[in-house]
Order: structure tokens, then sequence, then C-alpha cells
């Protein structure tokens, strides 16, 4: 029982003489559809990763759909050094499978998962070398993690190998005619940690 609400409940009959056996599993399994039933297959918080931001996320069985989100001013002075301030973005969208989902030791859920995910930032990379402007960058990488549940909200830690190509505007410096403008175009890829956190309704 949590708060006012059953998240199991079963009631068996034994007549007299009689021996029944109720597998341990079963009754798991039970308790773990119904703590999924009160709660919910919906989920709203926050996610660090390659394009972090406030995330939604919503269960259709094994799988699931992850929309993580921001908008935000960045405030980066500009080729010209004109302090100007532009709005830039990050996008993403994942896909989830569950591998394995069972009631760890406190009877509570947990879900060992993998995942991929897409995603578009428009966020200036950060380096004391380069002053860059315009920056466009999609994301693509695959997730490896594990969820669990607690009372007050469901937690996430993993780990992602991301590719991120992105193009950006900056300025190099030429004897003849000082700085200039120039586009760059690079890729960088590595491992990075998935941490989340969302609560259910």
């Amino acid at each position: 029982k949590m708060g006012d609400k059953f998240v199991y409940k079963k009631t068996v009959a034994i007549k007299e003489n009689e021996i029944a056996f109720i597998s341990p599993w079963y009754v798991d399994k039970e308790k773990l559809d119904c703590i999924k039933d009160v709660w919910g297959t919906w989920r709203l918080g926050f996610q660090l990763q390659s394009v972090s931001g406030f995330s939604l996320k919503k269960y259709f069985g094994r799988f699931g759909v992850n929309l993580v989100g921001f908008v935000g001013e960045d405030a980066s002075d500009d080729l010209y050094y004109s302090n100007e301030s532009d709005t830039d973005y990050g996008v993403n969208i994942g896909l989830q499978y569950i591998l394995v989902e069972k009631l760890g030791l406190r009877k509570l859920p947990f879900r060992v998962y993998t995942g991929m995910n897409y995603g578009v930032d428009t966020f200036e990379p950060i380096s004391i070398w380069t002053n860059a402007k315009d920056s466009y960058a999609t994301v693509v990488s695959g997730v490896f993690g594990l969820e669990f549940d607690t009372r007050f909200g469901s937690y996430s830690v993993g780990i992602e190998y991301r590719v991120k190509d992105y193009t950006y505007k900056t300025e190099d410096y030429n004897w003849l005619t000082g700085y200039e403008p120039i586009d760059v175009e690079e890729t960088k890829q590595g491992f990075l940690l998935n941490l989340g956190y969302h609560y259910y309704f």
C-alpha cells in the first residue's frame, strides 16, 4: 500500500486440508504491474546528456519515447565583439527499449535499458581558444543505462557514446588583412555520462 492506494492486493481462498503454492515471481509480476498502473506511464523531469534540458518521457510497454529540450539566451560575443545576445536551443528525441524490468530490494521497480538519441544544438561550444558564433550541431548517440524508481521519482544513470557534427563561424588572423571570419566544420565523438530525474504522472 502506498498512501491511500493499494499497489498490490490479492485474496487467495484455501480450503481445509488444501495446500496452495504461490510463485514469488508471479507475486512480483502482479505487484510490478500494479505499481505501474498507480504511477502511470508518463514522466516529467530533466536530462543531462549530449543535448540536455527539460524532459518528457512516455512508456509504451517495453518501449519508451523521450523528448528533451531547452531554450536560452547566449550572451557570448559575436565575431565583431558587439556582445549581442541571441536565442539558442537544443532539442533531442530518444527511443528506449527496456531489456530487464524487475522489483528491487525495496520492492520498487528498476529497469535496464538501451536506446538511441538524435538531437540538434545551436549553443556555441565553450572554449577559451575559439570565439565561436552561429553554431549548429547534430548529435547521434547510443545509450545503455539503469533507471530505478523511488517514492519521490525516478532516477537514471547511464553511459552514452555520441558523435557530434557541428559547424560554426570563428575568425583567423591574417598578417596582411587582420582578422577574417572563417567557417569551421568539426566532428567530436566519445563517451559521456547520461543522468536524469523524472517524476511520475
